[in-house]
Formats: structure tokens, sequence, C-alpha cells
């Protein structure tokens, strides 16, 4: 049974996941340019 640090280590970055895309690759792109996360959500994500 494979673990999940192999999984892990098997995976591909987030921008390699993203090129490789041939669908939804411009949807995903869109959602993405459009997301922010206020400065006090990141202080608190941080945590």
């Amino acid at each position: 049974m494979t673990t999940l640090n192999e999984w892990f280590e098997k995976g591909i970055s987030a921008q390699e996941f993203v090129s490789s895309m041939k669908v939804h690759k411009e949807n995903l792109q869109s959602i993405q340019d459009g997301f922010s996360i206020s400065a006090e959500d990141q202080v608190f994500l941080m945590h």
C-alpha cells in the first residue's frame, strides 16, 4: 500500500498541473486571477 508521503513525492507542482490542463484551464486561471485574501485573513491562516 502506498503511503501518503509516497503519493506526495510523486506529485507535481500546482504550476505544472495548470500548465498540463487541456480542459477548463482558462476558467481556473480566471478564478485564480479574481481571488484574493484580505490581510486580516492571511494573518489568521498563518497561525
